[in-house]
């Protein structure tokens, strides 16, 4: 257990007491609980490369990326074949397919990552530029902090997941010129990439979502025109883009399971009665693993 430091330097005050030899080779491996530590034991380790190893652990795992991306930058490092005695350390395969020495990365962000087919998808593409492709967790309270910190250390691109493209949205505003029309119409950001100094944003949830729902009987054609009853429960950050293609749907809140805009929704009457009568015939879960369960009467045919 490391008592809690509040800059690189009380770091090396505590080393310097415990180890006599400058030159002996010192791991830390703490419990890092935010990113401000995380980038304040980062500067320490680069302070010594050679002679300083530091693998972040948390309850969670959510660290491994950082592992991974310091592979073969120092001399102490671990990974996993079964179970491992640690959660943050990466496993074989994510091991093996991590250059060495990597310079920059891309990946996925959001919360929670942690299923996410991106780095499957993207490693193909990205290997050919020895570029390792990470899930990242971030809270969207963190965003601003988090992201700074991974753009200096070589973070290129990146899909952003939920709950972070609007908080990507406002970051790509704050340059003029830096959004597609698709991502500023949507007031939504969920690609990512660095173009010299800057960040571009973009959103596909739009061509995503219209090719998708473009498969269930009655929307080939025109989704915003079917006359077929569908709820969407949650939606945060892709709501803009749902209702842009399916502006008749019926939204509702997955935290609470209330009607959003229950006013406006109740002028059409007859949708609303037959929600009340007989349930969606769409069911659009576009909610994380902790909202609320939709009614249970609820007998969609698609979901």
């Amino acid at each position: 257990n490391l008592p809690e430091f509040k800059d690189a330097q009380a770091i090396n005050d505590f080393v310097k007491a415990k180890v006599r030899d400058s030159y002996q080779h010192v791991k830390l491996a703490p419990m890092v609980h935010s990113w401000a530590e995380l980038k304040m034991f980062h500067e320490w380790q680069q302070q010594a490369p050679d002679f300083r190893s530091f693998l972040p652990r948390s309850t969670e795992g959510i660290w491994s990326w950082y592992r991974l991306y310091q592979k073969e930058k120092q001399n102490l490092n671990f990974f996993r074949i079964d179970q491992g005695s640690a959660p943050d350390q990466p496993s074989l395969y994510d091991w093996l397919a991590t250059p060495k020495k990597p310079s920059q990365f891309a990946a996925v962000l959001g919360k929670p990552v942690f299923h996410s087919q991106t780095p499957i998808e993207q490693e193909s593409f990205f290997s050919q530029r020895d570029c390792p492709v990470f899930k990242i967790e971030i809270e969207d309270k963190d965003f601003n902090e988090a992201f700074e910190f991974l753009s200096d250390l070589g973070l290129i691109a990146a899909a952003v997941t939920a709950p972070l493209k609007i908080s990507a949205h406002k970051f790509t505003q704050e340059s003029p010129n830096q959004e597609s029309f698709e991502a500023s119409e949507l007031g939504s950001v969920n690609t990512l990439v660095k173009s010299k100094d800057t960040w571009r944003g973009h959103n596909t949830d739009l061509f995503g979502f219209d090719h998708l729902i473009r498969q269930i009987p009655g929307f080939e054609m025109d989704p915003s025109q079917s006359g077929r009853l569908m709820v969407v429960w949650g939606g945060g950050g892709t709501l803009s883009v749902i209702q842009k293609v399916c502006p008749q749907s019926l939204l509702f809140s997955g935290r609470s399971g209330e009607l959003r805009k229950k006013e406006e929704a109740m002028k059409q009457r007859d949708k609303f009665l037959g929600l009340a009568l007989e349930g969606p015939e769409i069911l659009i879960w576009a909610a994380g693993s902790d909202a609320l369960i939709p009614p249970s009467d609820w007998k969609p045919e698609f979901v």
